[in-house]
């Protein structure tokens, strides 16, 4: 499985890596940014503290694949929390209004990242461009490399996957055959409802780029072609070797003269948005994320094999975090606690209530457990 999701995405035939050297300046509307040994520095001085370039993939595809390295350099972070440094792909509408964002990273103090992802490309007609962005007092925010690449999910993944997910649940299935009780249905029923909360919550979970699980996402990205001048398409030259860069007129839309230093667009991902929403009962969220599907589980199987499996999820969601570079904190103890405490209610409802709840039926369910 982690083999399978790790190298789940290819580049597009017909796409082009773009690289630092290849980004053209986008005129107007952009700062003065300086390179130094390879790297563009944007440092928080000045009314105009961003810049954005233009990004010729040469092709459309459903996801993108970013190879970045970055950092903040004695950046002081601004009176908002999200008045840093960051790099994002804003996504243009025709007019050149922003449509939406995806962020890409985002750094103050010291703190540095280097990393490869895959962005789900938004519908719609948008044109993306690469955008990098100082809000803080002090500092400079420098990146130091960034590779884009369409790409798609291959075709291995999307027969493979869902051969995963059933191999999955025949395996808790027959885990949950100890003493042949209970029947098979009831214990792939189970089994399907574990998958279900381990495919929303776990793998991939609901977060803003795909992440390779254990390790980066693997990636062959000689496959892609680089930028070539006989491509046949019109691509633009490579930004200027002089120390600090100034935009220049050109012939093409550039986005609009707005600035839009804002709090980027929260994701439209339901999962995300809940998680914000409840930000402040965050306790609550995760206990009612394990109480219903363990309720349900301890109901076609029992409550000592609903418990275990219940454990089961609380401890996957929480080592799927990990595992994909978000950390373990102080809040993910509160998160298992929270979870301990739905797991164990669930199971009490089903040894108090679930007897009584099949009575009330009209329609003839199996007998609990």
């Amino acid at each position: 499985m982690i083999h399978a999701w790790n190298h789940q995405f290819e580049p597009m035939p017909d796409g082009h890596v773009v690289r630092l050297n290849d980004l053209q300046l986008l005129p107007q509307h952009s700062a003065h940014i300086k390179r130094e040994s390879n790297s563009l520095i944007l440092s928080a001085r000045g009314e105009t503290r961003h810049a954005t370039f233009d990004l010729p993939l040469g092709t459309t595809s459903s996801h993108l694949f970013v190879r970045v390295s970055a950092q903040a350099k004695q950046l002081i972070a601004g009176d908002e929390i999200w008045q840093d440094g960051r790099t994002f792909i804003e996504w243009l509408t025709p007019e050149n209004q922003r449509g939406t964002v995806s962020p890409i990273h985002s750094a103050q103090g010291d703190s540095g990242l280097t990393s490869c992802f895959a962005i789900k490309i938004p519908p719609g007609n948008l044109r993306p461009v690469l955008r990098l962005e100082n809000l803080g007092k002090q500092g400079d925010y420098i990146l130091k490399e960034i590779e884009v690449t369409p790409a798609r999910i291959t075709g291995s993944w999307k027969l493979g996957s869902p051969l995963i997910m059933a191999a999955f649940v025949f395996l808790i299935a027959s885990l949950l055959a100890a003493n042949h009780i209970p029947s098979l249905p009831r214990r792939l029923f189970a089994a399907s409802i574990t998958c279900i909360v381990g495919y929303f919550f776990i793998i991939p979970g609901p977060w803003p780029q795909t992440k390779g699980l254990g390790q980066d996402l693997a990636w062959h990205h000689q496959q892609a072609k680089p930028m070539e001048t006989d491509s046949g398409i019109k691509l633009y030259p490579p930004i200027a070797p002089q120390e600090t860069i100034e935009s220049k007129p050109a012939d093409q839309k550039i986005p609009d003269t707005q600035t839009n230093y804002t709090k980027l667009p929260e994701s439209d991902n339901l999962a995300l948005q809940a998680k914000r929403i409840l930000a402040k009962v965050r306790s609550l969220l995760h206990f009612a994320l394990l109480f219903a599907p363990v309720w349900i589980v301890s109901y076609a199987v029992g409550s000592k094999r609903g418990f275990l499996l219940g454990i089961a999820m609380a401890l996957g969601i929480e080592m799927a975090q990990w595992l994909f570079g978000y950390g373990f904190q102080a809040d993910d103890v509160k998160d298992l606690l929270a979870d301990l405490c739905g797991i164990s209610m669930a199971v009490y409802c089903h040894t108090r209530l679930s007897r009584k709840i099949h009575s009330w039926m009209p329609f003839p369910f199996p007998q609990p457990a």
